[in-house]
């Protein structure tokens, strides 16, 4: 698990990478993710909040991920998405954060559902420029 990020720098020196190795143990063992400081700070808060490790989340994500997806990409998606369904009071209430439950990283990951198709409905025409009087 990253530490606090006081006074970790958040930019990176040219040719740097800004990004941040840590292990992580999931059901398949030990694996290494590479993520952004501010991402690795979401992921501890969620674990607080949720009152679970960084590694017992990251293993549900792993379970749940969809098999063409990197644990990475997968954990942000999940820290976009548990944010999200916080953004209202309604999301917050209906996501069930807080409650010890833990993160439904099923949920999370889920391919949001189809749109509609959009109506093709006639383009209006463009009104004449007026010309000079």
């Amino acid at each position: 698990m990253p530490p606090p990020r006081k006074n970790r720098p958040t930019t990176a020196e040219p040719g740097k990478s800004t990004l941040e190795s840590y292990n992580l143990f999931v059901d398949r063992g030990r694996t290494s993710v590479r993520l952004e400081p501010q991402m690795w700070d979401a992921l501890n808060d969620i674990a607080r909040r949720e009152g679970r490790t960084v590694n017992a989340i990251a293993a549900e994500i792993d379970r749940h991920m969809p098999p063409e997806s990197s644990l990475t990409s997968a954990i942000r998606v999940v820290v976009m998405a548990y944010y999200r369904a916080a953004a209202t009071e309604e999301g917050h209430a209906m996501a069930g954060h807080g409650t010890g439950r833990g993160i439904d990283a099923a949920a999370l990951l889920a391919p949001p559902p189809p749109q509609p198709p959009r109506r093709r409905g006639r383009t209006p025409k463009r009104l004449a420029e007026p010309g000079p009087a």
